[in-house]
């Protein structure tokens, strides 16, 4: 039971990075600017949860975050307690948003 929830939710972030990924790569001139853009922006979100635990105003920010959620749901699982609400809200709506920044890049440059 847990190894399946634990695959749910790091598939939950897997999925948000991967639209976010593919928004930037779209945007994107070249794949140098590609990646100049996506390893900034996936170093905040990875090193986000670590900083929010030495800082309260970081960690204050972090809760609006994939990163933090997914931190927060996957230290639940071993503390065999129920996912926060909040939690599941945050990932639903950050899937949500980068689909559709997705989706909003990819009919922009006319790819379809």
């Amino acid at each position: 039971m847990e190894f399946g929830l634990f695959l749910l939710i790091m598939a939950a972030g897997i999925i948000v990075s991967m639209f976010l990924g593919a928004m930037i790569g779209i945007r994107s001139r070249s794949q140098i600017t590609a990646s100049s853009i996506m390893v900034p922006t996936m170093m905040v979100f990875a090193f986000l949860p670590m900083i929010a635990m030495f800082n309260e105003t970081i960690a204050k920010v972090a809760d609006y975050a994939y990163s933090q959620q997914i931190q927060i749901l996957l230290n639940g699982l071993s503390s065999r307690t129920a996912p926060e609400p909040k939690s599941l809200i945050v990932l639903l709506l950050s899937a949500l948003i980068a689909a559709g920044m997705f989706g909003f890049s990819y009919r922009k440059c006319g790819l379809n």
